[in-house]
């Protein structure tokens, strides 16, 4: 038997009895198919999410079954490492993300004294900027973004050991790191490119 990690399904019906049907319909086709590969599904790690806007204060929410056991709608949940709100907000992960990167802030502090200043940028790339450049593609345009190139800002200063009273914009000249809007704009650029 094999397992399958991460499988998603994307049902869109604006009609509620037509996306009742059209759900029953494909998870049959699921059920089967999974069975002719061998293929074993996890009730109790499925779950099921309806996106909508924030306006939508009713979203229709289809019963969803498979092998006579229903799946339950959650509001968030983590996918690949992002977390993803069922009205698209992004608050979830980036609170989860200042609460990473404030731990590593809090490290490139204690080390601060002990290691030079490559080792400090080599950690600060390593752990701060791996963290915000991952999934930023899709998070980077929140407002809330805002908190965490504050934290940024904070890393920064500590690198490079100076008070809140510095102007941060020569700093970052300075250690050559792109800003949050920066690395977010080339990920942009990047995805366009490919």
């Amino acid at each position: 038997m094999l397992f399958a990690d991460d499988i998603n399904l994307l049902i869109i019906k604006r009609d509620e009895k037509v996306l009742q049907h059209k759900v029953n319909e494909v998870m049959k086709k699921f059920k089967y198919w999974f069975q002719n590969n061998n293929l074993i599904i996890n009730i109790e790690k499925t779950i099921a999410m309806l996106y909508r806007t924030t306006q939508n204060n009713f979203p229709m929410r289809p019963k969803i079954t498979y092998k006579n056991k229903d799946i339950a709608y959650q509001s968030n949940t983590k996918f690949l490492g992002i977390y993803i709100a069922e009205n698209l907000k992004r608050t979830t992960h980036l609170s989860t993300l200042r609460q990473q990167l404030c731990k590593v802030c809090y490290i490139i502090k204690l080390v601060q004294g002990m290691m030079g200043s490559g080792m400090i940028r080599s950690l600060y790339h390593s752990k701060f900027e791996s963290l915000v450049r991952y999934g930023i593609i899709f998070w980077g345009v929140e407002n809330e973004s805002i908190s965490v190139f504050k934290l940024q800002k904070r890393v920064i200063r500590t690198m490079c050991g100076v008070g809140k009273s510095t102007s941060y914009r020569q700093l970052f000249k300075d250690c050559k790191i792109l800003t949050v809007t920066s690395l977010y704009i080339l990920e942009v650029l990047f995805l366009k490119k490919v």
